[in-house]
């Protein structure tokens, strides 16, 4: 179904019923645009229906694999908006080399293309504070450099450059331009696939530090997030052309973090601390079998996963605070209380 609203204020959305895109997707809706939401699962999620349930003729859906789409069907995938928001990528710290390059790097190259093809105006590309490596540094802005052997960490910093490029290559009066968003730790309501698992090992008591309890979480509630990138969509062309980190800004502790969360699941915090040499032995054995035994399933512990448990690392957000206007608004004991509340609703509803 069509919107009635005017091209000006439509907007696709990539990746619409994955936890961050739900929630651009339902602040965008409120704050008056129209929606185009893509997505590539078998079933759309009752989160992402409810949206057109409330408001029919400002949110549509296209199913579509970003990875093997044609040029013709990015550009009816893009055609009669005036904004892209590239949230759409592949998520993992394990995996094929060739599945990193195709769905975070190739695809997003087609869609830049696909996307000046029809006449975009903007193209909001939904990075990760992960392409600026996990070394301890007590003050990571945009230009930091650290060496990257993680393939998500690698191809979303190939696609990143894409994206920048794009943006500063537009002359002549051309109106394409580009901001890219460096989320931290995101967190809040259906995040099924990251603090909801941490919540299941927390009650299952098979949580333990690595190395250290004093690790710092870069976290960023996914409210904060989607309220960046509604920003991304208005701020003036002097921003665009540039990355900005995106995390509350806070300095929490894995410690702090399971201490606080524990009572509200019911259950105690981590007690075990494992020596950081054992850490290191334990998660080179257990990627080692995986590679032989079971690569297509990924391990439950990588060297990617383990450092960034170890690391001290502080992002500067100055930049999307005086540029954006970021202001993030969640601090994490209010935003992981609700958290955990609706976690535990999720679960009770899928025991019933």
């Amino acid at each position: 179904m069509s919107s009635t609203k005017s091209n000006s204020k439509r907007v696709l959305i990539t990746g619409a019923s994955g936890f961050l895109g739900g929630h651009i997707a339902e602040l965008l809706l409120q704050q008056g645009y129209a929606l185009r939401c893509h997505y590539r699962r078998a079933v759309l999620p009752s989160f992402l229906k409810q949206l057109r349930e409330r408001d029919n003729t400002d949110v549509e859906y296209r199913r579509l694999d970003l990875a093997t789409a044609t040029m013709s069907d990015l550009e009816a995938l893009c055609e009669n908006c005036r904004y892209v928001i590239h949230n759409a990528s592949y998520v993992s710290d394990w995996g094929a080399r060739k599945k990193f390059q195709l769905f975070n790097v190739e695809a997003t190259r087609r869609l830049l293309d696909a996307s000046r093809a029809v006449g975009i105006q903007r193209f909001v590309y939904i990075s990760s504070i992960a392409v600026l490596g996990l070394k301890s540094h007590p003050a990571i802005t945009e230009e930091h450099r650290s060496r990257l052997s993680n393939l998500y960490s690698i191809t979303k910093q190939q696609a990143e450059q894409l994206v920048i490029k794009a943006s500063k290559t537009a002359t002549n009066g051309a109106s394409f331009l580009t901001v890219t968003l460096r989320p931290g730790s995101i967190y809040g309501p259906r995040d099924t696939s990251t603090y909801y698992r941490v919540f299941d090992a927390l009650r299952g008591g098979y949580m333990a530090y690595l190395g250290t309890t004093e690790g710092l979480i870069p976290l960023v509630h996914c409210a904060d997030v989607a309220q960046a990138v509604a920003s991304s969509l208005t701020v003036g062309a002097e921003a665009c052309g540039a990355a900005y980190n995106i995390t509350s800004g806070e300095r929490v502790t894995f410690r702090e973090l399971f201490e606080y969360v524990a009572p509200l699941l019911g259950c105690r915090p981590p007690r075990l601390v494992i020596p950081l040499w054992l850490t290191y032995i334990i998660t080179l054995l257990i990627m080692g079998i995986f590679r032989l035994l079971f690569y297509s399933a990924t391990p439950p512990l990588t060297l990617f996963r383990m450092r960034s448990m170890i690391g001290k690392r502080i992002f500067d957000i100055q930049r999307a605070q005086s540029v954006l206007g970021f202001k993030p608004q969640w601090d994490w004991r209010t935003g992981f209380r609700l958290t955990v509340e609706e976690y535990m609703q999720h679960r009770q509803s899928a025991n019933l």
